[in-house]
């Protein structure tokens, strides 16, 4: 059974945002980060032909090797509640270093969509690094829209799961630097309150199968099998569905706008709130509540978490020290002529504190 307190956990942190960035005069710009493993066989999905292992020997059905069917690769998905600026928002395609060869990864990088970054690592692991990285571009991104966003009006917020690498000092340190919001969605909440998981990625691998058995048919290969340039086609095209659409919906009816008032039937089943009245408060909730948020044990920077939402100037810390008068320092005045120096060294203060705890007290008043 779902326990509505953590998701009444995360709702709150969401409206205390969007209080306090409307205390500010601010609108929020919602973005979600979520990861999702992209198999390099996407073809085992509903309607596939069992044949036996006579036909299969035979050269019949699909010929795809072990490695390929067990290897993935990693989308480091980023969706955005407004389809202006989603289509300048980075996605990142991270494989390891045999999926993506040495010698073809220029061809490969060469046929990328323009907001599709293809990363070739030892591992297709995410990390905290790649996390912060990610921060950095979607910052970037963002500030190259002025003509769209005037970021002075503009507030964003990031929505993640507590996924440890997202919990790392490294990723609220680039968010602080980007002067973005962070809000974690309860462990257990993942599938529930995260718009990629409960809106997006159903449809994103749906598109990648059909496009990938498409392919297939296609192929130069006789077996159908698919080279990796042909497989990225894919995935592009699966990669397109972010852009295409509009997902502000999914962030409402997951409860992260309009005070859950959107929120849909299923989650209200889910969480046994059918026919009750959801008041969830806009205060800052407390430290309390924000362990609730993560997974337990986990030690949290939560000096630097907090400190993200703190107010700054709109020119920041660099306007704060040009505007901040200039430091003076003292001068000491210069001794007249023949006047007695004051003690320099040590071993000159020392002489003069002994010299005067050795002077005779003066008369009592």
């Amino acid at each position: 059974m779902l326990d509505a307190s953590e998701a009444f956990a995360c709702w709150q942190f969401f409206n205390y945002a969007e209080a306090e960035a409307g205390r500010r005069g601010r609108t929020l710009l919602r973005i979600n980060l979520d990861e999702t493993a992209v198999c390099l066989y996407p073809g085992r999905g509903r309607g596939a032909v069992f044949l036996t292992k006579k036909h299969l020997r035979d050269g019949g059905g699909q010929q795809v090797p072990r490695w390929k069917r067990r290897c993935n690769m990693t989308h480091i998905a980023v969706l955005c509640d407004r389809p202006d600026v989603q289509a300048v928002l980075p996605q990142f395609i991270v494989a390891n270093e045999r999926t993506l060869p040495a010698r073809s990864l220029a061809a490969l990088l060469h046929q990328c969509p323009p907001n599709v970054r293809l990363l070739r690592q030892a591992s297709a692991w995410n990390t905290h690094a790649l996390t912060a990285r990610v921060i950095r571009e979607v910052a970037a991104a963002i500030a190259s829209q002025e003509t769209v966003l005037d970021l002075h009006d503009v507030q964003v917020v990031f929505v993640m799961d507590c996924a440890k690498i997202h919990l790392h000092e490294t990723v609220l340190r680039a968010c602080k630097a980007a002067r973005f919001w962070l809000i974690f969605v309860p462990p257990r909440m993942t599938p529930y309150l995260q718009p990629l998981d409960t809106h997006v990625f159903s449809v994103y691998k749906a598109i990648l199968l059909v496009a990938y058995a498409n392919a297939r048919i296609r192929s130069r290969s006789q077996s159908g099998d698919l080279a990796i340039d042909e497989y990225l086609v894919c995935l592009f095209e699966a990669v397109r569905v972010l852009s295409d659409r509009a997902w502000t919906a999914a962030f409402d009816q997951d409860g992260l706008g309009l005070q859950q008032v959107a929120l849909r039937a299923s989650l209200r089943r889910q969480l046994q709130l059918d026919g009750a009245a959801i008041a969830v408060a806009s205060t800052q909730p407390s430290d309390a509540q924000l362990r609730v948020s993560i997974p337990r044990n986990f030690r949290l920077a939560t000096a630097v978490y907090w400190s993200l939402f703190a107010e700054v100037s709109s020119y920041g810390a660099r306007a704060k020290r040009a505007a901040a008068p200039p430091r003076i320092r003292a001068v000491p005045a210069l001794a007249a002529p023949g006047a007695p120096r004051g003690p320099r060294t040590r071993a000159e203060h020392r002489a003069a504190a002994d010299a005067a705890a050795a002077a005779p007290a003066g008369p009592r008043r």
